[in-house]
């Protein structure tokens, strides 16, 4: 799904009724993939000052995906800077993340946060992991239209990877993979890159247009920024193949 709102938009009890909707679909055994955002940790347009989570994307029962780039000139995966993550003012922290996240506070350099209100570290944390994000050529009918970028693009990305694996799960007689956000933090060999380089920034949607505040670094393990990183198909493969 490449589409999201602001949680203070939504509002509380609307989140937690799609929520309800979204745990069905994975005890169904369907994969719910979702972009973060494109915006870095998106300032709340009424206060122009705390960082505001996007919904689907901050939603515990789906795989947020993140944005990466790759830097001029070389092969080096970087977080891209206008990729949506932080934490969730509404859903809690999933227990599959208390040990990725906790590295992660406890180890690197987190944003400015005066007097505490700007964004809160104990909600649900996200991206889950991330995708290539910046520069898309967009082709149609066979014409080169324009470059693009955003998570909107990583999105079908890293869903695509997994349908693969999907498929020869079926072709060995395995069911389906199902929600698979709490299995990615799992994995012992991680799922590919590790994006350990970049920043995000948190960058206004409307009324705070043209102000522009530091955002999450990324780092070795899960951040903000890239989440637990970027796939590479046959480290997923030979994992998700059980």
């Amino acid at each position: 799904v490449c589409w999201g709102n602001l949680e203070s938009v939504l509002g509380k009890s609307a989140i937690d009724a799609a929520n309800i909707q979204l745990m069905k679909l994975g005890l169904s055994g369907i994969t719910w993939f979702s972009a973060a955002g494109d915006s870095g940790p998106t300032l709340n347009p009424n206060t122009c000052n705390t960082f505001e989570a996007q919904f689907p994307g901050s939603s515990p029962y789906v795989v947020s995906v993140g944005g990466n780039k790759i830097n001029k000139g070389s092969d080096v995966q970087a977080a891209w800077f206008r990729s949506s993550g932080g934490f969730s003012s509404i859903a809690k922290r999933p227990a599959c993340q208390e040990e990725a996240v906790e590295h992660y506070l406890k180890n690197v350099e987190l944003p400015p946060n005066p007097n505490g209100d700007r964004y809160h570290t104990t909600g649900r944390a996200f991206p889950d992991v991330s995708g290539f994000a910046a520069f898309y050529p967009m082709v149609y009918n066979g014409e080169f239209q324009a470059i693009g970028s955003g998570t909107s693009a990583a999105t079908p990305q890293f869903a695509g990877i997994i349908t693969l694996i999907q498929i020869q799960r079926y072709q060995k007689g395995l069911g389906p993979l199902g929600p698979l956000m709490q299995p990615f933090y799992k994995l012992k060999k991680g799922i590919g890159f590790d994006v350990t380089v970049g920043e995000t920034y948190a960058i206004s949607r409307s009324a705070c247009y043209g102000d522009i505040l530091p955002g999450y670094k990324a780092a070795e393990g899960w951040d903000p920024a890239t989440g637990l990183g970027s796939p590479k198909y046959d480290i997923l493969l030979e994992q998700l193949l059980t």
